[in-house]
């Protein structure tokens, strides 16, 4: 780990472990991977007819999508954070 990435480093671990893997990875990723692969699928069985994108099954299939994303991006935060500590610490 070079110098600019320890600063980094040492400036996201003083925010904290919960903050980075819920925020970061959590949040935005599980956002965005739900997001896209629910439109990706969608767009991919029905093209872009807007009927498709209006149903309450869309929206069912939208949210839990999201909520696997969610999960996915805790435990990749976990992950991250694990390999980042021990890049850190030199190990």
């Amino acid at each position: 780990m070079n110098r600019e990435e320890q600063m980094w480093w040492e400036r996201t671990r003083a925010k904290g472990k919960r903050r980075f893997i819920l925020l970061y990875f959590g949040a935005v990723l599980g956002f965005i991977m739900g997001t896209v692969t629910a439109f990706g699928t969608k767009i991919y069985t029905n093209g872009l007819a807007l009927q498709a994108f209006a149903s309450p099954r869309f929206l069912l299939e939208w949210g839990l999508r999201v909520v696997i994303g969610f999960i996915t991006g805790c435990l990749l935060g976990m992950l991250v954070w694990w390999q980042n500590e021990k890049r850190y610490q030199g190990k």
